[in-house]
Parts: structure tokens; C-alpha cells; sequence
């Protein structure tokens, strides 16, 4: 007696994306003696793979251009799902560093709302004078000396002491009158600085320095 196998039904399946999922095959065993056909039965379904490890191999149910193809089935279907994968991966990347620039956006935002708020601070509160050097008291008052000279006609305070002899009356007492406040308002600077380098008085502020010097008083001269 002798018993051979022979494929009996075939059976591919493919999932709901319409990629292939899997084969089976299911053979029959015939019984014969003699020649004659004695028995026959129908073996399980097996799985249909590459090897013969885990199943029935392509090569046993299926001519050598369906095997090719079913390989190269597989192997697409490998290299899907590792780019499935890689996808997945970059969009883990993608979605990480946009939520990393949402954070560094709103602490962009916060840090220009409290530039803001500093500077609106900072120009409400007056910025309060300060001292001013030795020079730029020296400028100042000169300054002050020569916008009191040109008030009267004249080019600045030298020129206006320049006429303390003038045969013109009313000029010259101009000229003696600017000479005598000239040095009155110098001799009171250097008095107000001796104070502030004794330290018996605060540095003024130059517009405080100017209100503390003696006032011009221009004489009037009759006609």
C-alpha cells in the first residue's frame, strides 16, 4: 500500500487594506494498492510561507513566478512598515520640536511683555538730575554770563566790559555794571564749588548752580 499527497484547495486571504495577508494550503492523501485507490483523506490547512519551518513552502503549491511574486509581496510589505515606523518616528520628532517652539514662543512673549512693562516704568519715573563737573559748571555759568550780555545788544560779557571807558555814558556804566556782576558771579561759583569740595554741601545740579548766582542788574543812566 502506498499514500501520496496531493494539493487539494488553495485559500488567500487579504486583510481590509487590500494588502495580502496569508495563504493556505490543504492537500489530500490517497490511499492506493495495487494501483487501485483504497483510501482517501483530507489533511489541516497549513500555513503557506517561504520555508518549511513553520508551514508549507511556496515552492510545493505554487509555480516559481507566483513564488517570486509573493516574495516580492513580503518584502514590500516589510519595507512599508519600516517606513511606517520611520514615519512615526518623525512625527514623534515633528510634534516634540513644535510643542519645544510653542514653549520658547511663549517665553519669548512673556519675556517682551516684561520689557514692556520695565520700560513703561522706567519713563514714568522721572530721571532725577545730576551733578554736573567742575567743567561743565564752568560752561554754564559762561554761558549764562553771555545770554545776559547779548540780552542788552552786546556779543558776550567780554565785549560788553570792553566799554567800562567809553565816552558814551550809558555804555560805559553797562560796562562797569557787567564787569562787577561778571566777577560777583564767579566769586560766587567758586565759593558754592568750595562747598561741594568740603563736603559741607550737596553737588547742585547746573540749573541749581545758575538760581544760587547773583542776579544782573542793568543801571539806568539819564537821558
Amino acid at each position: 500500500m502506498e499514500t501520496t499527497k496531493h494539493p487539494y484547495e488553495l485559500l488567500v486571504r487579504w486583510d481590509r487594506t487590500g494588502d495580502l495577508a496569508g495563504a493556505h494550503v490543504q492537500h489530500r492523501y490517497v490511499t492506493t494498492d495495487g494501483g487501485v485507490v483504497v483510501g482517501e483523506t483530507l489533511g489541516a490547512a497549513e500555513p503557506i510561507t517561504p520555508d518549511t519551518t513553520t508551514g508549507t513552502p511556496f515552492a510545493e503549491v505554487l509555480d516559481a513566478a507566483l513564488v517570486a511574486a509573493l516574495g516580492e509581496v513580503e518584502a514590500l510589505t516589510a519595507e512599508r512598515d519600516a517606513l511606517a515606523a520611520e514615519r512615526d518616528t518623525r512625527t514623534t520628532e515633528r510634534d516634540a520640536l513644535a510643542a519645544q517652539i510653542a514653549a520658547l514662543t511663549a517665553e519669548r512673549d512673556a519675556l517682551a511683555v516684561e520689557r514692556d512693562a520695565l520700560a513703561a516704568q522706567m519713563e514714568a519715573t522721572p530721571v532725577p538730575a545730576q551733578p554736573a563737573g567742575t567743567a561743565v559748571y564752568a560752561v554754564a555759568v559762561q554761558a549764562h554770563l553771555d545770554a545776559a550780555a547779548r540780552s542788552r545788544g552786546y556779543e558776550s560779557i567780554t565785549t560788553a566790559v570792553t566799554y567800562i571807558d567809553d565816552p558814551n555814558p550809558t555804555w560805559a556804566a553797562e560796562g562797569a555794571a557787567a564787569k562787577a556782576w561778571r566777577s560777583a558771579v564767579w566769586t560766587a561759583c567758586y565759593a558754592i564749588l568750595a562747598e561741594v569740595e568740603a563736603g559741607t554741601r550737596p553737588a547742585p545740579t547746573v540749573d541749581e548752580l545758575l538760581a544760587g548766582l547773583p542776579p544782573l542788574v542793568w543801571p539806568e543812566v539819564a537821558a
